[in-house]
């Protein structure tokens, strides 16, 4: 089993390359495409939305983990979130933020084969959010420091280790289609391994 995740802060374009993949990889069994958490996870997020930080990172980390625990064939998995955004959203939050470092030694987490980090500038990402203009996104906007800190922590040099990064520029078309090309080459380059 081979991972690649992509991540970024909401409003990146994350899910529109990773649909724009989906959509090129269709009918090639070899490469699976899937949002995380996974099933059955995915059904009781809303349950874990509102927990303490720690427990909501607990949640995410054991789906993470389960995810991959069930897959022990040769196909690769295009994640859309992972381990990063795991971590990412939780250490900016939590004062003791040694503990979530502590955990990710102790456990064997899954790394991926590859980390795509996908990145637009605040400007770009605030057009893009309003213009999704949902509940998950507005609410996120309403508190500009802590979305600042968030995005801050995204784009920073990360304490832990969380695999190959690579951060790929998505702001405008040509931007899109030179990161979705990128990463097609590297799906491709897996399934020669």
């Amino acid at each position: 089993m081979k991972i690649i995740a992509l991540e970024g802060i909401d409003g990146t374009g994350k899910t529109t390359i990773f649909e724009k993949l989906k959509s090129y990889f269709h009918g090639d069994s070899s490469v699976v495409f899937a949002k995380s958490p996974p099933p059955p996870f995915d059904q009781i997020i809303p349950d874990f939305w509102e927990k303490p930080k720690l427990e909501r990172f607990l949640f995410f980390l054991t789906a993470n983990m389960y995810f991959c625990s069930k897959k022990s064939d040769g196909k690769i998995y295009v994640l859309d979130r992972f381990i990063f955004s795991t971590y990412v959203t939780h250490i900016v939050s939590l004062s003791d933020k040694q503990v979530l470092k502590s955990l990710l030694d102790e456990i064997n987490v899954p790394k991926p084969s590859k980390t795509y980090l996908i990145k637009s500038s605040l400007t770009t990402i605030k057009e893009r959010l309003d213009e999704r203009n949902n509940e998950i996104d507005n609410k996120l906007r309403s508190d500009r420091a802590y979305f600042r800190m968030l995005y801050d922590q995204y784009y920073s040099k990360q304490d832990v280790d969380l695999g190959e990064v690579e951060t790929l520029k998505n702001e405008t078309w040509e931007d899109f289609e030179l990161s979705v090309d990128i990463i097609k080459r590297d799906i491709e380059t897996m399934k020669g391994k």
